[in-house]
């Protein structure tokens, strides 16, 4: 592009300011790099091509049409897509890790309810009576254990 810009910045005829400003965005491959990032990235495309379009020549809409249509709005969208999918994939691996401990979780309540249980069951049986039952609820850090779970 600034190899097609070169005759209209070097042409005399033209208005100066336009060619001074056609050169300032485009007159050498690094100006028109950081032309075409800003035109890619910043939103600023508008500002940075009308000028090309209306003062140059009205075939350069073409060029910035396929141009944006294809690579800002075309790839940032891809890219974008891309980004999307893999924060729904690792939200996916927390709710899989959530589920997990909590299923861990409940696997050692239910481990230390039976120690807990045993603990009463000073017969032995294996069973756990009505006088185990309120022997083991007069202990006031059990009544706290199984206020804080609920029971």
């Amino acid at each position: 592009l600034c190899q097609m810009l070169h005759d209209f910045v070097t042409d005399e005829g033209a208005d100066l300011a336009t060619r001074t400003w056609v050169n300032d965005k485009f007159g050498s491959g690094n100006k028109a790099l950081y032309t075409f990032f800003e035109i890619t990235f910043s939103g600023s495309w508008p500002s940075n091509i009308s000028k090309v379009v209306k003062d140059v020549n009205p075939l350069y809409v073409i060029f910035f049409a396929v141009y944006i249509t294809c690579v800002v709005f075309g790839l940032v969208r891809i890219i974008s897509g891309i980004f999307l999918s893999e924060t729904l994939q690792q939200a996916s691996r927390d709710a899989e890790i959530m589920v997990w401990n909590n299923i861990h979780k409940s696997q050692r309540l239910k481990r230390q309810m039976n120690d807990l249980f045993d603990a009463g069951d000073t017969s032995g049986d294996g069973l756990l009576s009505f006088e185990e039952l309120d022997n083991l609820l007069s202990h006031q850090k059990v009544r706290a254990w199984l206020t804080e779970l609920g029971i």
